[in-house]
């Protein structure tokens, strides 16, 4: 067959969201925030040739609030997505794929309306508003992958750049418009200010590799390995332009890049032994990380500071064993989760890690 072969796939969707918060702007009726989302669906897979194959997906979302507010031609956000699969030889497969992402605003993001207290500046708070306005994050990627397998060593190699625009965050303080907005009316206090959520302007980029392989000496043994690295940069969307990649400046920029860890390690090995018994251990590494966590001030520009809590790099050990009954359809076990006991924060403000055993069960029919 000239044309190759095809595979098509089509789905639809439909979420219904209703929500009453203390936290949100109250409604004049009283009624809670309710949306009606609407998604379809559609994927090709052409197999051209034996050694050739594409496949080509897209999908259309139908956010209501973008509908409402006219943030996008009918509140629709578009994702394609294109894979191209080149067989070098046999089990020796190159990847390119290109496509892109969206992440909406949330209600929170939307429809807060808080009240927040400064610690330092008695009577004094700063009101927090969500924004109706918020155009969705949307992320573009590419990928150049490779995937082989030599004898029972299989090599995984991946490179990458994206590009993220509309980043959604909390933006500077805007002091009160006239002397009516400078009194909260529920609390009786003095409001220093007003913020919000906001689109991120320019754009963030990621680059990164990641190089991993899984080598099975034996039968019921694997072993294996996974590096991966990340860096990050943001480019300004001004007249000026420039990019940076600076980490240490107190500034929403360097708070966006800082908080992603570059280096990531994983090392893991399972024996599934002839007595059913199956064992597992996986040694998890993270490289340190800044996270810049925001409170207001008055005084500062924009009325709003930035202080850096760095996260130290860490290392995480984890276990398991099971044991498979009645012809391995039930399956019984026990997880070690961080048996170091490195008691570490994933964020500065988070509760610490500590080490936690699980029994698990699962079966099947």
């Amino acid at each position: 067959n000239a044309s190759g072969t095809h595979h098509l796939n089509v789905g639809a969707g439909y979420r219904f969201k209703s929500v009453q918060w203390g936290y949100l702007a109250r409604r004049p009726d009283g009624a809670p925030y309710q949306e009606h989302h609407f998604n379809v669906f559609l994927q090709e897979e052409w197999e051209v040739t034996r050694k050739l194959s594409l496949v080509f997906s897209y999908r259309v979302d139908r956010h209501p609030l973008l509908a409402a507010q006219s943030i996008t031609a009918g509140g629709l956000v578009h994702s394609p997505r294109g894979t191209v699969l080149y067989e070098v030889k046999p089990d020796q497969v190159l990847r390119l794929t290109v496509g892109s992402a969206f992440r909406a605003p949330t209600f929170f993001e939307s429809y807060i309306d808080l009240f927040v207290p400064i610690p330092d500046q008695p009577a004094m708070g700063v009101r927090f508003q969500g924004s109706r306005t918020l155009r969705p994050e949307q992320m573009l990627q590419a990928e150049i992958g490779y995937r082989g397998r030599f004898g029972s060593f299989q090599p995984d190699l991946v490179v990458y750049a994206e590009r993220v625009q509309n980043l959604i965050t909390d933006g500077a303080l805007r002091l009160p418009a006239n002397p009516s907005q400078s009194v909260d009316p529920v609390t009786g206090q003095y409001v220093a200010g007003y913020t919000g959520f906001e689109n991120e302007p320019g754009s963030y980029f990621g680059v990164g590799a990641e190089a991993g392989g899984k080598w099975s000496p034996a039968d019921g043994v694997d072993l294996g390995a996974n590096y991966s690295y990340e860096r990050m940069f943001a480019c300004s969307a001004t007249a000026s332009g420039g990019c940076t990649a600076d980490t240490t400046a107190a500034n929403q920029v360097s708070a966006t890049l800082a908080n992603t860890a570059r280096h990531k390690l994983n090392l893991t090995a399972t024996w599934r032994t002839k007595t059913n018994f199956d064992l597992g251990l996986g040694v998890y590494y993270v490289s340190g990380t800044t996270w810049f966590e925001k409170s207001f001030d008055v005084s500062s520009a924009g009325g709003v500071t930035f202080t850096p809590y760095a996260v130290s790099a860490h290392t995480m050990v984890n276990g398991r064993v099971g044991y498979r009954f009645i012809k391995d359809k039930l399956e019984a076990g026990v997880a070690f989760y961080n048996l170091l006991g490195d008691e570490q924060r994933e964020h500065p403000f988070g509760n610490q890690i500590g080490r936690r055993v699980l029994l698990t069960a699962s079966g099947a029919f």
